[in-house]
């Protein structure tokens, strides 16, 4: 499965477990197209956005952890599993 970033619109490779991973495809893309991929990333658990791990390290909000747009707060415990 793949997801977008709602910060920069980096493609978030998504393992059948719901959690970003290191996966040939990512990779491989990754090697193919520049670093096109995130494996890794977080979901606000008010709106639901993903954002990969270099857009929620930047979005620090006033409680000190990462916070999306909507004022909810980012984390990989509300990763979408399928």
């Amino acid at each position: 499965m793949i997801l977008m970033c709602a910060g920069c619109g980096k493609m978030i490779s998504v393992s059948v477990t719901g959690y970003g991973d290191e996966n040939k495809v990512a990779r491989m893309s990754n090697e193919l197209f520049g670093d096109s991929f995130a494996t890794r990333w977080e979901t606000c658990g008010t709106c639901g956005k993903p954002y990969c791990d270099a857009c929620s390290g930047e979005r620090v909000g006033g409680s000190g952890n990462s916070e999306c747009e909507c004022g909810g707060d980012l984390s990989e415990k509300h990763n979408v599993r399928p």
